[in-house]
């Protein structure tokens, strides 16, 4: 378990509770657990994941385009996935094939970990859930000021390809929830659901929201 960010951002205090918290029970469940974190190039991944990720959402549209017979309207999709598919297309395949070999050496940089360990347990979020209306999806330069904070510990796994899971955690001191997130091997999908129902056993998290809803008190 890491209770720091890999790029060493720090992460807030209600979700490090939440990360002792998990690590403590798993240990009273009889699993070994120790601090530690995979270590990787967290500038490399940045524009590299936003290509990959770009394309492959570029991709969907223009099958979708295809199927339907006809050119994008502005009212098809969102602002920002309109500039990830306008952009996707201007840009040059040699830059896919890069952004993919940077990919590789981070998945590679990653897997190094889980040569002795199995899975990692972090935080979902780094930081408090925003309030509604910080990320404004609407605008493109909204969504590259917050996201990247958002979803550091979060991101890099859709392209690494290994399996994660996010299981409730508790409440912050504002009644909004905290999540912990575990990451495992390649192929690990099964150990990673056998985790999450012993921790769910052991912390049953609430069925029925808070309410009054925090956004209301």
């Amino acid at each position: 378990f890491s209770t720091v960010s890999p790029n060493g951002n720090t992460i807030h205090p209600a979700a490090v509770e939440a990360i002792l918290r998990t690590a403590r029970t798993l240990e009273a469940l009889g699993h070994e657990v120790t601090e530690g974190s995979p270590s990787w190039d967290y500038a490399m991944p940045a524009n590299s994941l936003a290509m990959v990720m770009g394309a492959a959402g570029a991709k969907t549209v223009e099958d979708r385009l295809a199927a339907l017979g006809r050119e994008i309207r502005d009212d098809d999709i969102e602002p920002f996935t309109r500039f990830l598919h306008d952009r996707m297309l201007s840009i040059s395949p040699l830059r896919l094939v890069e952004a993919l070999q940077q990919i590789e050496i981070v998945s590679r940089d990653i897997a190094r970990f889980y040569e002795t360990q199995d899975v990692w347990l972090t935080s979902t979020l780094p930081v408090p859930v925003p309030e509604l209306g910080v990320i404004d999806t609407t605008n493109v330069d909204s969504v590259f000021a917050h996201a990247g904070r958002f979803a550091e510990l979060t991101a890099v796994f859709n392209v690494t390809g290994q399996p994660a899971a996010s299981i409730p955690a508790g409440f912050d001191a504002d009644g909004l929830p905290v999540g912990v997130q575990i990451v495992g091997r390649h192929c690990s999908e099964a150990i990673l659901l056998q985790l999450a129902a012993q921790i769910e056993r052991e912390s049953p998290w609430p069925t029925i929201a808070p309410w009054p809803p925090p956004s209301k008190r």
